[in-house]
């Protein structure tokens, strides 16, 4: 159970990484 926790939660947390690399890139261009 706490593996199946894990792997949601880090396919989520990559996935909003990015998404805060790119509003940050924009706002900076």
């Amino acid at each position: 159970m706490p593996t199946t926790f894990n792997q949601p939660m880090t396919s989520g947390e990559p996935s909003r990484m990015p998404n805060n690399l790119k509003t940050d890139q924009y706002a900076n261009e």
